[in-house]
């Protein structure tokens, strides 16, 4: 697993939290649960192997999440395509300089794939795999199929604890992205549910990464990674509030229609 996520750095012409309470679609005054967990049987984590498509992955699990929950269809029917999140990011993305489409190492940026969500959309995952070179489907039949699963709008949610924590109860998981440590990388495969990365990182950073949020409590978070079921547990590990706030540098949440 590559861990090449690229950092988003300019980052102002993002609508914020603050745009997302405006427009009702966040209660700030209401209250909220302390606790939440939102892993399902169903949604499968996936495993991005030796390439470099954390990127998408992780905008995929959560795109997948609303889709399913917004009555699309059970979740083998509007599981999204990882693939083509991924690729249409680094075809789309402002790394012009030269053609890094094809190279794993070169990554991409959680913006751009949102940004191709909110302007194409995305083909279903059966559409295009992983292991597909290519679709043998018209543009025509490609566009129209990704049009289905546009999201509305995306958000970027800053660096307050408690605002993701209310988005994952109101609105649904968190994409982040964060500049991981050796730690990240030695969670143990099969581990229990109550492991947890506590401790703030002081660690060598190993390369950015991104993942979601699919849960917490008031001292954790639940991440979902792109390593498959057998890491850590099912798929997911806790991390502690001091290892997510020297770690983690970018969160986004979207909004369907």
């Amino acid at each position: 697993m590559l861990l090449s996520c690229q950092s988003s750095r300019d980052l102002g012409q993002c609508k914020t939290f603050n745009d997302a309470s405006r427009i009702g679609l966040i209660n700030s005054n209401s209250n909220f649960s302390r606790a939440l967990d939102l892993r399902e049987t169903a949604w499968k984590v996936g495993n991005q192997g030796k390439t470099g498509a954390c990127v998408g992955f992780a905008v995929q699990g959560v795109l997948w999440f609303h889709l399913e929950k917004a009555g699309r269809g059970p979740w083998s029917i509007t599981k999204p395509s990882a693939r083509f999140i991924w690729m249409a990011s680094k075809e789309t993305d402002e790394l012009t300089v030269f053609p890094t489409t094809f190279l794993e190492h070169e990554g991409t940026k959680i913006v751009a794939a949102l940004e191709v969500l909110k302007k194409h959309g995305c083909v279903r995952d059966r559409t295009l795999e992983m292991r597909d070179f290519v679709s043998s489907k018209s543009i025509g039949e490609f566009s129209r199929q990704a049009d289905k699963f546009k999201i509305r709008e995306y958000f970027s949610l800053g660096m307050n604890l408690d605002n993701w924590r209310r988005w994952i109860a109101e609105v649904g998981p968190v994409i982040v992205r964060g500049d991981m440590d050796s730690s990240w990388l030695s969670v143990p495969n099969r581990c229990s549910d109550a492991y947890c990365l506590t401790e703030a990182s002081t660690g060598e950073r190993v390369g950015g990464h991104a993942f979601a949020l699919v849960g917490y409590d008031s001292d954790t978070f639940i991440a979902r990674n792109s390593a498959g079921g057998h890491w850590g547990h099912k798929g997911h590990v806790r991390i502690g509030n001091k290892y997510v706030k020297s770690i983690l540098t970018e969160a986004y949440g979207i909004a369907m229609d």
